[in-house]
């Protein structure tokens, strides 16, 4: 039989919050450096925790990137 699938939902616990970010934001940022690397791909990642601190991987130059995805969007109305 495969693996049961559990349902997501918020974490109430405020320790276990925090851990579980940490774990998934390292996760993230190992995956984005990996499709970096192995397909040559332009990558940024931004990522705040719940207490407001800001976490950034770019392959590049952050500024570069954002600068492509806004020209790419268009003005925004």
């Amino acid at each position: 039989m495969g693996k049961r699938r559990e349902q997501i939902a918020p974490i109430d616990d405020d320790r276990s919050r925090r851990v579980t970010f940490v774990k998934r934001k390292g996760g993230l940022m190992k995956k984005a450096i990996e499709l970096s690397l192995l397909c040559d791909a332009e990558v940024s990642l931004i990522a705040f925790s719940q207490s407001g601190k800001m976490f950034v991987y770019s392959s590049s130059q952050p500024e570069l990137t954002f600068m492509r995805y806004a020209d790419h969007c268009g003005p925004s109305e």
